[in-house]
């Protein structure tokens, strides 16, 4: 690289930071010469400033430098559009393979490890603000704006910099996350399900197998959601969101009576009642999960049955429901038909606002089968988890879940001891398609739902918000300059393409927004039906349709047509098919009721 393109150096900014306090970092621009489908692209992501790098190049193609440009626009934008705590929310819309996934990826890529992008960090250009000035880690470069050196080390979010960024990554999408190999004590969180979920080696009846975690963040999920759910029931924070009535909970242990189990505490305290009482069928349960496999364990003499379980995994989550059933906060059956004294699923149920904090310690000692660190995100796994239970909220979609897996873990990431007591001032969120799933109603009204929340939720940070989408309601929601679109290229390649037509979104047409905004150039109908329709136009219109088309084709052409949802292109091909077969079937017709007359006629003669 000549001198005119090299990256401000460590040393200069080391020196820079001396005596600082932590700043934040708003993102404001980024042009990237290569990385995968993005070739020579730059990306604005302020709706107030946009830049324009004009890069120069040797003999050979490659790029030596150029010339930054700049203007501001908006100027009348009005401060907290979003809500007091969100400083900005850039959405990135395009087709599939266009690059959105690959451009939210080299963000976190570059901005949160020096190994992020080895080969690739050399021809970058990276523009951002922080505490009113903005900067650069191309301050050689000329612009007609003044640009401060870069203020970090290494990379943007080094936690060794005096960096008060924090950046958080979700997608509701299971592909391998995308920290994986850049080190550790990254100033970023993958709240995203490929991210959370791992393969790791688990121990069954002495064998090791590869399994996935995917139960594991089910019941951690559905964890975080009881936290999320008394923050909606706690304050006056408004949601369209629908609050589950009940936590539904299923205990899968034997209750029947063991009698190879040669304990007297075993035998002292097993309930041999015909009816038993919910806590009875507990115990019972308990008592057999406890002794399954070491008869010689509790074998000293205790008082009572709470007494003998005080040092086991399971005391904790039995005295939570002790004092909920105590309370009348348990819904259950006392013998549901088919299930019965010994039955091994036992169920029962615990209303939402009655779910508390102790009971959720109880039930992550119980699952975890230890006295983990409360707190999901200091839980030490073993892997020694319990097959014995198993809990859901009933009645729940897919898209509800995906909303309440959305909220519950950016609840549990801003809420975290680490993050409340750290000096993190500013929060880079990027959520990749967090629509996924969603009913187009709930996509309607995602921005008004989530802006609060995250209102709510960061009161004392500023949040920018980075959104993939396929929704035309959200871009609907968004000022145009809050909008990057991007198109694929012939090549594949990613182009920055500002669509035909297009002066505004905010407010605008659904069906404008389909067509301008994702580059839809073969129209709104879905292509089988295109197909469909096109072949029935092009039998109409062929030379002398009468003699080239069957029966059998001429029903299937009127069905489809009278399928046509669209009124004007259905009332054309009725008119044209009437003007082809019509005259001819009418005359069919005509001439089967005049021998039918005839046929009469002639039997009153005969």
């Amino acid at each position: 690289m000549l001198s005119g393109f090299t990256d401000l150096s460590d040393c200069e900014a080391a020196d820079s930071l001396k005596h600082k306090t932590p700043d934040t970092m708003e993102l404001l621009y980024v042009w990237i010469e290569d990385y995968k489908n993005i070739k020579k692209q730059g990306f604005n992501f302020s709706p107030k400033h946009w830049f324009d790098f004009e890069y120069e190049v040797d003999e050979e193609g490659k790029v030596i430098g150029g010339t930054l440009h700049h203007k501001e626009r908006n100027t009348n934008y009005p401060e907290n559009f979003f809500g007091e705590n969100i400083s900005n929310v850039t959405a990135i819309v395009g087709k599939n393979g266009s690059g959105k996934s690959n451009l939210m990826e080299f963000i976190i890529l570059f901005c949160s490890s020096s190994h992020g992008l080895n080969e690739y960090n050399k021809n970058i250009v990276f523009i951002y603000e922080s505490a009113g000035r903005i900067y650069t880690n191309r301050s050689q470069l000329k612009c007609n704006l003044k640009l401060y050196p870069k203020n970090y080390i290494q990379y943007p979010f080094n936690r060794y910099s005096n960096n008060a960024t924090k950046l958080i990554f979700y997608s509701p999408h299971t592909e391998k996350h995308m920290l994986e190999g850049l080190g550790s004590d990254l100033a970023v969180d993958d709240i995203s399900d490929g991210g959370m979920l791992k393969d790791d080696f688990m121990t069954r009846n002495g064998e090791s197998f590869l399994c996935t975690d995917i139960e594991l963040l089910q019941m951690e999920d559905s964890l975080r959601h009881i936290q999320l759910f008394k923050l909606f029931l706690q304050t006056k924070f408004r949601t369209h969101i629908t609050i589950p009535k009940e936590l539904y909970i299923q205990i899968n242990a034997s209750i029947e009576f063991n009698e190879e189990i040669n304990n007297k505490n075993y035998r002292r305290f097993y309930h041999r009642d015909d009816n038993l009482s919910f806590m009875q069928h507990i115990e019972n349960r308990l008592l057999n999960q406890i002794f399954a496999n070491n008869n010689s364990m509790y074998t000293e003499t205790y008082a009572s049955f709470e007494e003998l379980i005080i040092g086991h995994y399971s005391f904790e989550f039995y005295k939570q429901l002790q004092h909920l059933n105590n309370s009348d906060f348990i819904v259950y059956q006392k013998e549901p038909y088919p299930l019965g004294k010994f039955d091994y699923h036992f169920t029962f149920r615990i209303k939402t606002e009655n779910l508390s904090d102790d009971f959720m310690r109880g039930l992550y000692y119980y699952y975890f089968q230890s006295k983990v660190h409360y707190g999901l995100t200091t839980l030490s796994f073993t892997r020694n988890l319990s097959r014995n239970i198993f809990w859901k909220w009933n009645g729940i979609s897919s898209g509800e879940m995906s909303m309440y897996n959305l909220y519950g873990r950016l609840l549990e990431t801003t809420t975290a001891s680490q993050f409340v007591n750290s000096n993190i001032k500013k929060i880079i969120l990027l959520l990749d398609e967090p629509e996924t799933s969603f009913h187009p109603e709930w996509q309607r009204i995602f921005i008004t739902e989530f802006m609060p929340f995250i209102n709510e939720i960061c009161n004392k940070v500023n949040v920018q918000i980075f959104i993939n989408s396929h929704s035309p309601f959200l871009v609907s929601d968004l000022p145009k300059d809050n909008i990057i679109f991007l198109n694929k290229k012939e090549n594949g390649d990613c182009e920055v393409k500002q669509p035909e037509d297009m002066t505004h979104t905010f407010g605008a047409n659904i069906h404008s927004l389909y067509r301008n905004s994702f580059f839809l150039e073969n129209g709104l109908m879905g292509e089988f039906a295109k197909e469909k329709i096109d072949q029935v136009i092009q039998d109409l219109n062929q030379q002398d349709p009468k003699s080239n088309i069957s029966d059998e084709r001429k029903q299937e052409i009127l069905f489809i047509i009278e399928q046509i949802g669209e009124p004007i292109l259905q009332e054309k091909l009725k008119k044209r098919y009437k003007e082809i077969f019509e005259p001819l079937d009418r005359r069919i017709e005509e001439l089967r009721s005049e021998l039918a007359q005839l046929e009469a006629l002639q039997n009153l003669k005969s």
